[in-house]
């Protein structure tokens, strides 16, 4: 009896240690993300931007599909993850009877991403800033308009399997106000391919 309980808690024991393992400290994730962005608000556009048509403080809504991301994380800890990042998208107006192309948009961002389970697998949430820069249609061809600096709030999980995981994100993002535009919300939804520099992360999740 004795030998069967002793054999049960070394089992316990040793699910337990399997299910312990974290992100290792000096992980690099490497991956591109594919997703469907929206901004709503005010949108201040001075009259030189649209001479044909001049909007001023229209509250319109932006659709941004698909929206490309490349990203490089870096775990600091057995938890914690830096994640510099660098997007592209092409905007179109969703607000008129016919969407309209409104611009073409790069972005650099920065992000600091909490896991819960292993660099491969488990959830995690992130908070960081990003900075788009516009090109915008006039009537004389395209001009770029004022960067505009955002906070994303980013909840999200990953699915992986020895180096390489699928990675699902919804992000909510606050974009302040510009020179030329009011404050504005974003949703983003992603799905992305995440390949790491080791395998001994894909473990199960705490």
């Amino acid at each position: 009896m004795k030998t069967r309980f002793g054999a049960i808690m070394a089992m316990v024991l040793a699910l337990g240690s399997a299910t312990a393992v974290r992100a290792q400290t000096g992980t690099w994730e490497l991956g591109m993300d594919v997703a469907a962005d929206m901004r709503w608000g005010e949108v201040e556009v001075p009259d030189f931007f649209f001479p044909i048509n001049a909007n001023v403080d229209e509250k319109n809504l932006n659709v941004e599909i698909p929206s490309s991301r490349i990203r490089l994380g870096y775990w600091i800890s057995d938890v914690v993850q830096i994640e510099p990042s660098l997007g592209f998208a092409f905007a179109i107006d969703a607000s008129h009877e016919k969407p309209q192309l409104v611009s073409s948009t790069s972005s650099l961002g920065l992000a600091v991403n909490r896991s819960w389970g292993t660099s491969h697998t488990g959830p995690f949430a992130g908070l960081g800033v990003v900075t788009r820069f516009s090109t915008v249609p006039n009537a004389f061809g395209f001009l770029s308009s004022s960067p505009q600096v955002g906070v994303p709030l980013t909840l999200g999980t990953r699915i992986g399997a020895g180096g390489v995981a699928l990675r699902i994100a919804t992000s909510g993002v606050w974009w302040l106000p510009g020179t030329d535009r009011g404050g504005q919300w974003g949703v983003s939804v992603g799905l992305g391919l995440s390949m790491f520099s080791n395998t001994s992360g894909a473990g199960g999740a705490s």
